[in-house]
């Protein structure tokens, strides 16, 4: 690990700091997309080294995908992959500027990436930069349909999160909470239908402060929300959790009634705390942590997904070891030991286990688990396939 400044950062960068340890495990796996022109179009990289990761992306300022990567780092994140969604000729920095054409234009090139992507079985957070949920231009549903393949071919959980850019206050509140995407289709029920459970929304523009650049710099919060929410124990939210780094919002802070009323539409505001409102920096927290599920679902918040990805991955990577051999007993004893641990350690009240094997295809098993979960009185059901070729 490089602990002085390499010969490729550019004179808008000061000196690398000490930077940690990356590793797989240590966090969530984050998958940063974005424009970027130092890395080939829709090849994931992974980070193992944030000074090798600086120097890969030529330390080039004007790449979103760098200062993605520098915004989801230091809020806490430390197993990150990045893909170059778009070349950086094609990035309008300006958000004024930014027409449907150009909108249009970066979401082809973002679902040419969720179709190689969503054949990876790695990424447990997706967030998509500077593609804004209050665009002209439709996001959402991208981002959602790569989710619910990317679920359907590996049978992991993959949680998507989205943010806005531009002011969010108290005069955009109805255009937010009126979106038709949210809306209910002609039998009452939410058009986003079971697969909103994958994808949160996180509402406002934060100014940044990172130890390598001397200015501030305003982008959505959406990689800085990411980067919290990974390093997280499973029983932790983002509802009022502080996020690092953020010196202040941009535009008004919203009233407590549209605070509550974006709550109720599924979309998590953001903004400053009682310290902030009182002219204290580094004060901003999530108000929320809502996925865009339908009403009523187990999977309302960002922690009942987060909390099945982690169990379903587990499971999986129990059997990928296990089974295919005579370790089924092994297997069975693992899942119970994993899933006592997460009891004994407080992140669930409690469980129910079920494992049954295929009677044909031996090396295959069904396990569907039961969760009592501490952050709601509903329980959530895991459904899981072990084996070969799942």
């Amino acid at each position: 690990m490089k602990l002085t400044s390499a010969p490729k950062l550019k004179a808008s960068m000061s000196e690398s700091p000490l930077y940690r340890v990356m590793g797989v495990g240590l966090t969530d796996k984050i998958f940063l997309l974005g424009h970027d022109s130092s890395l080939p179009l829709n090849e994931p990289f992974a980070v193992s080294s944030m000074q090798d990761a600086v120097d890969a992306l030529g330390a080039n300022t004007d790449s979103p995908l760098l200062m993605g990567l520098l915004e989801a780092y230091y809020s806490g994140a430390r197993d990150i992959w990045l893909v170059a969604t778009a070349p950086l000729d094609e990035y309008e920095p300006d958000i004024e500027e930014r027409d449907s054409a150009y909108y249009e234009q970066y979401r082809d090139r973002l679902n040419a990436t969720y179709d190689m992507l969503k054949y990876w079985d790695i990424a447990q957070i997706t967030v998509p930069l500077e593609a804004p949920f209050n665009s002209t231009v439709d996001f959402l549903g991208p981002l959602i349909n790569y989710c619910v393949e990317a679920f359907v071919l590996s049978g992991e959980v993959h949680l998507g999160i989205m943010g806005t850019r531009g002011i969010v206050d108290n005069d955009t509140v109805e255009a937010l909470i009126n979106d038709p995407r949210l809306g209910l289709d002609d039998d009452g029920q939410s058009i986003l239908g079971e697969a909103g459970k994958f994808v949160s929304i996180f509402l406002g523009d934060g100014t940044y402060q990172l130890k390598e650049l001397p200015m501030h710099h305003t982008s959505s919060v959406a990689a800085g929300v990411a980067g919290e929410m990974s390093q997280l124990p499973f029983d932790r939210g983002m509802t009022f959790r502080k996020l690092r780094n953020i010196i202040n919002i941009t535009g008004t802070d919203l009233s407590r009634e549209n605070i509550n009323r974006l709550a109720e539409a599924r979309l998590n505001p953001v903004g400053r705390n009682i310290l902030g409102r009182r002219g204290n920096p580094f004060e901003v927290v999530c108000f929320t942590d809502n996925t865009v599920a339908w009403d009523g679902s187990d999977f309302w918040s960002t922690v009942a997904t987060r909390l099945v990805s982690a169990v379903s991955m587990e499971i999986r990577s129990l059997g990928h070891r296990r089974l295919g051999s005579i370790g089924y007993d092994l297997f069975r004893s693992e899942v119970e030991d994993y899933l006592l641990n997460l009891a004994d350690g407080n992140i669930i009240r409690g469980y129910d286990l079920y494992i049954e094997r295929d009677p044909v295809e031996r090396g295959r098993v069904y396990v569907n688990v039961v969760l009592e979960p501490y952050f709601g009185i509903r329980e959530i059901r895991v459904g899981t396939v072990v084996g070969p070729g799942q």
